[in-house]
């Protein structure tokens, strides 16, 4: 009786949800994401009222990762649903929906990740004006590969991958065989632009593995946000922004000590990406247009502090190799080094 019930639900609300064109602009990522978030971020209820409150939780992790996709980088341009690339997305949107329902039937947590996925689209397909959504208001820009290749490369193997673990992999994240970890952190960027010195935050998401004891290989997604003086705007509409990113993935040497400080070097090699975010009415989306993308590079070192089982902190000192930088207008120097400080979280235990 339980299992029939779970099936008309997952039925129901995710016809619901196929019925608008919601999953036409996002393809599979917020579908597959917000799965992914339910089912590993949330734990199972035992209870009626556990699983109650494990779904409502599921729901708003998966609410959050569409924060994150829109800001880290998901491919999703501006098009008509007439427009060949269109019919892309709804085929693949359409597909994940399909290769997740079993998934679905197995674990509501991963359903209602999906729906907290894709939920914030909502108010796109609904025209709702204003927008409530950071992503969708400007308050948070929402950023985007430059070129449709880069972007199906990456929605292809983030898909890929989060399906995997989805509908294969462990029912929990401390079953899973790879000692996964998940990383937030910021660094302190100085640049000298046409406007004077500047002191900016660079925000960062990775999601790492320990390949060994004292081996860690890390992909990290960075950006930095400024505004662009001395452009004029008509009142009410906000300056254009400059939104630089860095995508890295980095191999981490930690050699074995006994202290609760321990030292480790990295170096990075990947990708710098330019956007250009226009001039839009306040509280307008704020969508990146990538102008620019060249090869970047970063060697760190810095020192670990183990701060629990799951938890440990990232004090380090990065020496970045990033030529984009050169090539902005805005820019007439910059530091070339950064300091950082990073909280991550170990998803899976180390073994």
């Amino acid at each position: 009786m339980y299992s029939s019930w779970r099936t008309v639900i997952a039925v129901l609300l995710a016809a619901t949800f196929l019925a608008g064109p919601v999953f036409a602009g996002s393809g599979a990522t917020h579908f597959t994401t917000g799965a992914l978030a339910g089912k590993y971020l949330i734990p199972s209820g035992e209870t009626t009222a556990g699983r109650l409150a494990s779904y409502l939780g599921a729901f708003a992790a998966g609410v959050g990762s569409h924060l994150v996709m829109d800001h880290f980088y998901h491919y999703e341009p501006a098009f008509d649903q007439m427009d060949p690339e269109a019919r892309y997305y709804q085929v693949e949107g359409l597909a994940a929906v399909i290769l997740l329902y079993s998934a679905y039937k197995k674990d509501l947590r991963t359903l209602f990740g999906s729906l907290g996925g894709i939920f914030p689209d909502l108010e796109h397909s609904l025209g709702l004006d204003p927008k409530v959504f950071p992503t969708h208001n400007g308050s948070v820009p929402e950023l985007n590969y430059p070129g449709y290749g880069w972007g199906i490369f990456e929605n292809f193997t983030l898909n890929l991958t989060a399906l995997y673990l989805v509908r294969w992999g462990p029912d929990n994240a401390d079953d899973i065989p790879i000692p996964l970890f998940v990383g937030i952190g910021g660094s302190h960027r100085r640049l000298v632009t046409d406007a004077g010195p500047r002191d900016l935050l660079q925000p960062s998401l990775s999601l790492g593995l320990w390949l060994e004891d004292w081996l860690t290989l890390r992909h990290e997604f960075g950006t930095v946000i400024y505004r662009l003086e001395g452009a004029g705007q008509p009142p009410g509409f906000e300056a254009p922004k400059r939104v630089v990113t860095r995508h890295l993935f980095a191999l981490g040497y930690h050699p074995r000590t006994g202290g609760a400080m321990a030292p480790f070097v990295e170096t990075a090699a990947g990708l710098s990406v330019s956007n250009y975010v226009p001039s839009v009415e306040d509280h307008a989306l704020a969508a990146g247009e990538p102008k620019k993308a060249e090869f970047a590079a970063a060697v760190t070192v810095g020192l670990r502090a183990d701060l629990s089982r799951r938890l440990f902190a990232q004090f380090s000192l990065d020496h970045e190799i990033t030529p984009l930088w050169d090539g902005l207008p805005e820019v007439t120097g910059r530091r070339d080094y950064q300091f950082s400080l990073a909280l991550n979280y170990q998803l899976s235990p180390r073994r």
